[in-house]
């Protein structure tokens, strides 16, 4: 591939944020950085209950629960 560095940071600023890889945060990246949590509502529902009460405290209106469900 004829692909460099540039391009590939270019790539991901012009692209639409659907269309790019998502992963998990390293530890040290601090949760005011958090925009948005997405968790299909199966995943949410199978937590227990502390953690869904903790998920919710921490991230109150960023936490998203989606209709999806996952295996």
């Amino acid at each position: 591939m004829d692909v460099d560095l540039i391009n590939i940071i270019m790539r991901w600023k012009s692209a639409e944020s659907h269309r790019v890889s998502e992963a998990h945060l390293p530890q040290l990246i601090p949760l005011k950085y958090i925009d948005r949590v997405y968790m299909p509502k199966n995943v949410f529902a199978v937590l227990p209950t502390k953690t869904r009460e903790y998920a919710q405290e921490l991230f109150k209106n960023l936490l998203r629960i989606t209709k999806h469900t996952v295996d």
